[in-house]
């Protein structure tokens, strides 16, 4: 199964979204906690200079109209009581901050007796009666305290004479809706996000041509200039790569133009070498010269063969291989080959059929020279269609399998074009494969014998 893989454009805009993501995210929490903080200190200072004002005037009133007073400056923000006990025991804690804040707006004498005390969470949820003691009146019949919601929660008691003046304070914080926070962070993230977008395909666009032009080159497709295109570093890439590509191009043409030449020039010497040994009288010398004048003609044309590698100008198309295999076999068994195939897939490849073609029959005629008979098999593996030839003859030694791909290689050293022809025939058929992209490997098969494989990339 062929593995999906995400454009490196389409990487680069996901990676910088959820970098985004999660420095919006972060961004919103951090301002969420500490805007609640600072609120929660900003509200007992608020409240502690409002309980200032409450309580000088409560206290600066009448005892008589102390009750009816503290009734009516009583909201659900601040509820006041004047209570036997003070709200703020001894025994709790005490913000001396608030203290000071507070007892700003009161008379020395009043302020020296004020507590406060800020509650923590656990108390803000505790039965009214673990808390030290407002009377049942102030929060209801139930005898428990709803559990507040606001971020500041202060009692504050105060002496009035034979009394305590009790204060329960509590401020919700304003909730602003999270959406505008969210819908900035969106905007945010989709510009940079178009942006990033850009960038990569700028960036990519030009790897991809670059990327195509090199398999192009490879593969011996025909060759276009790769455009000069995007940032400055991917230009200068592109225009070294089309230099290096010429430069491949014109060295091979020259190379195959000059083993041409030559290979075309000794025909002429050759067809003048057999033209005198005709004149020779000895018939077992001109037997001789004439069978050795025949191999060099047959070598300079396989030379001339070789060199017609990738020179056909034929255009790369798809092909079934495996189709391509079975006919090339039943049309080598037609002229007596002991040639079989067996295979029932289908392996479609982007080649040049004629080339593939003729680095099969080389294969399967090393396996008929060396082995009396070739075997067939087609199959996929990797996504490379592989192309299988066995034979049952005395295989290679192991330290001799990639030296036989080298030109004019043999293990057979009589040279005889009968015996083991002239050592071309694997060198052209992995030259033809690896041009398309794939390769010809061989190994000893187990029991003897040798498999060749040819593969090419699938479609």
């Amino acid at each position: 199964m062929k593995r999906f893989v995400l454009p490196l454009w389409l990487e680069i805009a996901g990676a910088i979204l959820v970098a985004l993501a999660l420095s919006n995210l972060a961004t919103i929490v951090f301002f969420r906690i500490s805007g609640e903080q600072q609120f929660s200190r900003l509200a007992a200072d608020l409240q502690s200079q409002r309980i200032a004002g409450v309580a000088g005037l409560v206290l600066k009133s009448p005892e008589s109209l102390r009750r009816e007073l503290v009734a009516e400056l009583s909201s659900p923000g601040l509820r006041l009581s004047l209570d036997a006990a003070p709200l703020v025991g001894e025994a709790v804690s005490r913000d001396a901050a608030l203290e000071a804040s507070i007892g700003e707006g009161l008379r020395p004498e009043i302020a020296a007796g004020l507590r406060a005390h800020v509650l923590s969470e656990a108390e803000r949820s505790a039965p009214v009666e673990a808390q030290r003691p407002p009377p049942p009146s102030a929060d209801g019949p139930g005898g428990r305290a709803a559990p507040p919601d606001h971020a500041a929660s202060l009692h504050v008691s105060l002496p009035a004479g034979a009394q305590w003046l009790n204060a329960r304070l509590g401020m919700r914080p304003p909730r602003p809706p999270s959406w505008p926070m969210f819908y900035a962070g969106g905007v945010v993230i989709a510009s940079l996000l178009l942006v990033s977008l850009w960038m990569g395909r700028r960036v990519t666009r030009p790897l991809q041509r670059l990327a195509e032009a090199a398999r192009r080159l490879r593969t011996g497709e025909a060759r276009e200039a790769v455009p000069e295109t995007g940032p400055q570093p991917v230009r200068e890439a592109a225009r070294a790569f089309n230099a290096m590509s010429e430069r491949v191009t014109t060295t091979l043409q020259s190379q195959r133009a000059l083993m041409a030449a030559v290979a075309h020039d000794l025909r002429t010497p050759i067809a003048a070498l057999r033209v005198r040994a005709e004149f020779v009288t000895d018939e077992d010398t001109r037997s001789r010269l004439l069978q050795t004048i025949g191999e060099m003609q047959a070598m300079t044309e396989a030379v001339l063969d070789a060199v017609r590698i990738d020179g056909s100008g034929e255009p790369a198309r798809s092909v079934d291989v495996a189709a391509l295999a079975d006919s090339l076999c039943a049309d080598m068994a037609e002229v007596g080959g002991d040639v079989s195939y067996a295979s029932d897939v289908s392996l479609a490849c982007v080649c040049r059929a004629a080339e593939l073609r003729r680095a099969l029959r080389n294969l399967i005629e090393n396996a008929l020279r060396y082995g009396a008979q070739a075997r067939v098999s087609a199959e996929a593996a990797g996504g490379m269609a592989a192309i299988h030839v066995d034979d049952d003859g005395p295989g290679i030694p192991n330290g001799e399998l990639e030296r036989v791909f080298e030109p004019f290689a043999r293990l057979e050293h009589s040279r005889s074009a009968e015996t083991g022809g002239y050592g071309l025939g694997l060198a052209i058929a992995r030259v033809i494969a690896r041009g398309h992209g794939g390769d010809v490997t061989l190994v000893n098969r187990v029991g003897g014998g040798l498999r060749a494989t040819l593969t090419v990339p699938l479609a």
